[in-house]
């Protein structure tokens, strides 16, 4: 393996286990409210903290990281993940497990920007986009493996011992990161949030990206916990959702050359509207695991599109600030991963599974306006990532 390929596989892991950690608690929700004798919809509150650790981390710490060495600076931050994990494991109550979330979640919002820049600083220039290719494939690894192994992990060992699992595999994934190359020499100049947020096109695009994680995470935190009581399954049956949509999340990976070919906010029009009608099936595909599994499939497909769409319009706004347009995104994605996964979680307690696709499919349509939007008005949304 050359000096290359061992430093992607080095940020994949990395990026693989900030996802699993993230969504393992939706084949488990049912077992941890169990456990803390509450609601599912008060977990869900408990796990929304972790979104606002994150936007916060990735708008006040994440910038400043950069006057570091990369490598040791996420070594840090996973250490401090790890010990989220395991306080989380061991926690006797609902509040010291938000604590943990608080811990993952401020580790998290320097990771995230950290491993992507860290992907730049490593790759050739005639590489860096398939480099960055190859990492986001974390997120893939996380879905496809790391959630539906949590999911096993919970029904044999208990939740706990699920979190305790993800807790070992980031601390040795924080010996690895360690030692990461450093590309990087001298000292980072300071970004400007205030200057991103300021470029043409970058709130379009942060309105879109906001619609679009509240929506996902307001369904996916439940779509588990819907699916096991209407068929009386456990955690690992629940798992094999995202299973599927890891699957379907796979294989959207080369579809970016659709994007250049049509430009973000096309695409995003849809993909955008593809996701809704997706979102809206769930309730009755659900009565078949063959139908569920396929839905489920369709739409990690039609979410990797949308990220893309959103990942190409802001990464392509303005390349000389496209480090601080980043972070601003960071802190977006998991204000939306908050709101989402709160807000929503209530509608699931109170009034059902239905009422919630409702909403997640009203905010999926409203990304594709932004879209459309987009189409009506050249240099809105750049044609592609630059």
């Amino acid at each position: 393996m050359t000096y290359l390929s061992r430093a992607i596989a080095v940020l994949v892991a990395t990026v693989g286990i900030i996802g699993a950690q993230a969504m393992v608690a939706s084949p488990l929700l049912l077992d941890i409210g169990s456990s803390f004798d509450v609601t599912t919809a008060a977990v869900g509150t408990a796990l929304s903290v972790y979104g606002i650790a994150t936007a916060l981390s990735a708008l006040l710490v994440a910038p400043r990281v950069d006057r570091f060495r990369r490598g040791r600076a996420l070594g840090l931050a996973m250490v401090v993940m790890t010990v989220g994990l395991g306080l989380i494991a061991v926690s006797p109550n609902l509040a010291l497990f938000a604590v943990g979330h608080l811990l993952t979640g401020g580790a998290a919002g320097v990771l995230l920007p950290g491993t992507y820049a860290a992907a730049g600083d490593i790759a050739p220039p005639e590489k860096r986009s398939a480099v960055l290719g190859k990492v986001l494939l974390g997120w893939s690894v996380a879905l496809v493996l790391g959630v539906p192994v949590g999911g096993v992990l919970g029904e044999a060992f208990g939740w706990r011992g699920a979190y305790g699992s993800f807790g070992a595999v980031a601390l040795l994934v924080a010996g690895a990161v360690w030692f990461l190359p450093e590309a990087r020499t001298g000292v980072a100049p300071k970004p400007s949030i205030r200057q991103a947020v300021t470029v043409p096109g970058v709130i379009a695009g942060l309105v879109a990206c906001w619609c679009v994680m509240a929506a996902f995470y307001g369904v996916f935190s439940y779509v588990g916990s819907y699916f096991r009581v209407l068929n009386g399954s456990g955690a690992g049956a629940a798992s094999l959702l995202a299973l599927a949509y890891g699957l379907g999340f796979s294989l959207a990976v080369g579809g970016a050359r659709w994007i250049d070919r049509w430009g973000s906010g096309r695409m995003l029009v849809l993909v955008g509207v593809g996701a809704g009608c997706l979102v809206l099936a769930m309730p009755w595909a659900a009565y078949s695991v063959p139908a569920m599994l396929g839905v489920m499939a369709c739409f990690g497909l039609t979410q990797h599109m949308v990220l893309n769409s959103i990942i190409s319009w802001l990464g392509g706004c303005d390349p000389a600030r496209r480090g601080s347009i980043m972070a601003v995104n960071s802190a977006v994605t998991y204000a939306g991963l908050t709101l989402g996964t709160a807000s929503f979680g209530w509608v699931y307690e109170h009034l059902g599974f239905v009422p919630v696709t409702l909403g997640v499919a009203l905010l999926y349509w409203a990304s594709a306006v932004v879209g459309l939007t987009a189409m009506r008005k050249p240099g809105l949304a750049p044609a592609a990532a630059s």
